[in-house]
């Protein structure tokens, strides 16, 4: 229990210091888009943060207009920059590529090394 809590806060600590969003490309729906899934080597961590009674509200990304992003885990909040062509999403933080994944309606995958998170817009 103790490795898996180390290992959703070390992930967690790593977005929100990577994260940022990048711009240009076609143009993406802006807003927030609120964490919904993660797994972590093939465990539901998300499952494992909401049962510990943590609140999923300040798990998100947030897509502003001219490219600009916010990434916000848990009190960490990072901004950066994005880029969408047709539905690949890439995400830079310190004009180095953090991020890649799918955007799809209100639906965005990023998915490295055997790992996923799933943002979802309400």
């Amino acid at each position: 229990m103790k490795k898996t809590i180390a290992l959703l806060l070390g992930l967690i600590l790593s977005v929100s210091l990577l994260a940022g969003c990048g711009g240009g490309g076609s143009a993406a729906p802006t807003g927030k888009y609120f964490m919904t899934a993660m797994e972590l080597e093939g465990e539901d961590i998300f499952a494992l943060y909401t049962e510990m009674g943590l609140s999923a509200d300040n798990l998100y990304i947030e897509l502003l207009s001219g490219g600009k992003c916010k990434i916000s885990m848990m009190d960490e909040t990072g901004e950066g920059t994005f880029k969408v062509d047709g539905k690949t999403i890439t995400i830079s933080a310190d004009g180095e590529e953090a991020f890649a994944g799918a955007i799809e309606g209100n639906k965005i995958t990023l998915e490295e090394d055997g790992n996923k998170m799933v943002f979802e817009k309400k």
